[in-house]
């Protein structure tokens, strides 16, 4: 069996942990926890200047592995110090109760820097050890979800043994840790702000709006799909074309579906994908 090196612009494991998070709520559809493991998640992002989506950004702008590194590095010293936001934040919004939110802080800190290493491995040409990382991820956060039953830790246990296989999994592929911090994760900060926030601010508009009495399943739906979405810039006339059409068909699909609250929430995503990622113009519809 071949196996083609063509590169492409979907990365099917960019779906691994957002399928893990719809996999638990289709399965617990009572409980909030993979929502608040986002949550979180989104917070040290937001505390990070969104350091781990950034770094793909960056990455794709810096041919020099020494450069991409350095992003690396910087990114990291980011993430941490969202961490810390995020955990002064906590402590100070739930003051006696915090002891029981550390540990999804750790865990979506953990995550945050488990993305890190995993788009490094991409951007170093390693797109096999990506895949792996980014599918046992899912599969520890899975279960560490399953295992939590009111003990957070669990998530934390299982997210640090995500970082950890990253990180050591990026350093040996990506021949050591060289290379000085520099700026490209900053510059790329209002970028990835904007993708990484699009689609959950439009979902949230809706659940608002609509107040459905379910929604964690499928806010996590329409996450998969736009994560598959997601590239570094906006696709080009050519590369757009495919793209478009597979969009347009699901917006057309899902609006008139009897399953509102899902297809609503895969409407959502492929539109924010479409105004983010394709290129509307003659020669790409």
């Amino acid at each position: 069996m071949k196996i083609s090196n063509k590169p492409s612009l979907v990365r099917l494991p960019d779906v691994f942990l957002p399928v893990a998070l719809l996999a638990y709520s289709a399965l617990c559809p009572g409980d909030a926890l993979a929502v608040r493991l986002y949550l979180v998640m989104f917070a040290v992002l937001l505390g990070s200047l969104f350091a781990a989506r950034g770094a793909r950004i960056a990455f794709a702008r810096q041919p020099a592995m020494r450069d991409v590194r350095g992003s690396v590095k910087s990114a990291l010293l980011l993430t941490l110090a969202g961490g810390g936001v995020a955990t002064v934040a906590a402590a100070l919004a739930y003051k006696g109760h915090f002891l029981d939110n550390w540990p999804l802080i750790a865990a979506g800190t953990l995550l945050n820097i488990e993305h890190i290493f995993y788009e490094y491995m991409y951007a170093i040409g390693d797109s096999r050890s990506a895949s792996l990382s980014r599918g046992l991820t899912a599969l520890f956060v899975f279960a560490g979800l399953l295992l939590a039953n009111g003990q957070a830790l669990w998530i934390a246990s299982m997210a640090a043994i995500s970082a950890l296989v990253a990180l050591v999994v990026g350093l040996v592929m990506g021949d050591g840790a060289r290379g000085r911090t520099n700026g490209a994760i900053f510059r790329a900060a209002p970028r990835a702000a904007l993708q990484t926030a699009l689609y959950p601010a439009a979902a949230l508009a809706a659940v608002l709006s609509l107040r459905p009495a379910r929604y964690s399943a499928s806010f996590f739906a329409g996450l998969a799909l736009y994560e598959l979405c997601k590239t570094p810039f906006r696709r080009t006339a050519m590369e757009a074309r495919g793209f478009n059409y597979v969009l347009l068909g699901i917006i057309v699909i899902c609006r008139f579906s009897d399953v509102p609250v899902v297809c609503a929430a895969l409407l959502i995503a492929a539109v924010c994908a479409l105004i983010l990622f394709g290129n509307i113009k003659k020669k790409s519809v």
